[in-house]
């Protein structure tokens, strides 16, 4: 459901004074959620919205801002035209006067040569002294926060591994490089009913046979067995849809080329599981003795026969 749909579907509550209550939309994995009744607020939250935009929209905020900035000073010193040498008092003039100012680029062709100019200019330097600053924090925010480049499968699978029916999922470090420590979490989001009559949903921990890897740097199958202590002991894949489980996967680990821990997460429906299936072996020795990893290969799955207790768990 989109955001045109969803205005339609719930546009009409009304805020108890009369007014349509504005939808704010989150993704949660694969999943929209909206939201209404909470009050956005963007100048209280700068650094938030600047971390989380997209880059396109990140660049071209502080470019606004850069603009927006010169013309209300530009606007300014044209109030006394004469407070800039050589401008003639032009709008244009006194914007790239205003750039070169709040850069403290000054090439000295304008000048201010009144007390207002003077006072004007002292005023747009202070000002450029947080915004430079504001801008060269966010920039560097943004380009050294530390992210891990992990590659998750498309699907989650399940199948025998070791005669025991198991959940599992792919995992491969796309920069090759090594996650020293890494450590995997495997959750699953599902709805529950208190004996009050209650629904809410709660993450349910799923344990795996092997949550640490100490050298992450090629490829790497998490697994569950889905043993009795499995919450997804006896459950089919249609019980599973019908409840709408989500899956989450969570990955840390160290990197060693920046010296900080880093993290990636992946959300799977119930949709993409398959059952009885397993993962395409992406592992081959060449003719000349070379082990190699496929990763044109890392998504495919292969159907595997039935566990003898049938297709349910």
């Amino acid at each position: 459901m989109n955001d045109e749909s969803a205005r339609g579907r719930f546009g009409t509550a009304g805020s108890g004074r009369g007014r349509p209550r504005r939808l704010r939309s989150v993704t949660i994995g694969r999943r929209q959620v909206y939201t209404t009744g909470l009050k956005p607020s963007v100048w209280n939250d700068v650094y938030h919205v600047a971390m989380t935009a997209r880059l396109p929209v990140f660049v071209a905020g502080l470019l606004a801002t850069f603009l927006a900035i010169n013309a209300v000073f530009a606007a300014l010193y044209r109030l006394s035209p004469g407070s800039v040498a050589n401008s003639g008092g032009d709008f244009e003039n006194l914007f790239y006067f205003s750039a070169e100012t709040l850069t403290t680029v000054g090439y000295g062709e304008l000048f201010p040569q009144t007390r207002y100019g003077h006072i004007l200019v002292s005023a747009e330097v202070f000002t450029g002294l947080f915004f430079t600053a504001t801008m060269l924090g966010l920039i560097f925010a943004r380009m050294s926060r530390p992210r891990a480049r992990l590659l998750f499968a498309r699907s989650l699978v399940i199948g025998p591994h070791d005669e025991v029916r198991t959940l599992g999922v792919r995992v491969a470090n796309a920069r090759l490089n090594v996650l020293a420590s890494a450590t995997a979490r495997l959750w699953m989001l599902q709805g529950q009913t208190t004996r009050e009559g209650v629904h809410f949903r709660r993450y349910v921990e799923l344990g795996v046979l092997r949550s640490e890897n100490p050298n992450f740097a090629l490829s790497w199958t998490i697994l569950h067995p889905i043993d009795a202590a499995s919450p997804l002991r006896g459950r089919s894949l249609e019980d599973l849809t019908r409840e709408e489980v989500m899956f989450m996967v969570v990955i840390t680990g160290h990197d060693e080329a920046s010296g900080q821990t880093v993290q990636a997460s992946e959300y799977y429906l119930a949709a993409d599981l398959r059952w009885d299936h397993r993962y395409a072996d992406i592992l081959s020795t060449s003719p000349d003795g070379l082990t190699l990893l496929d990763y044109d290969r890392f998504h495919d799955v292969e159907p595997v026969a039935a566990a003898a207790d049938g297709r349910e768990p």
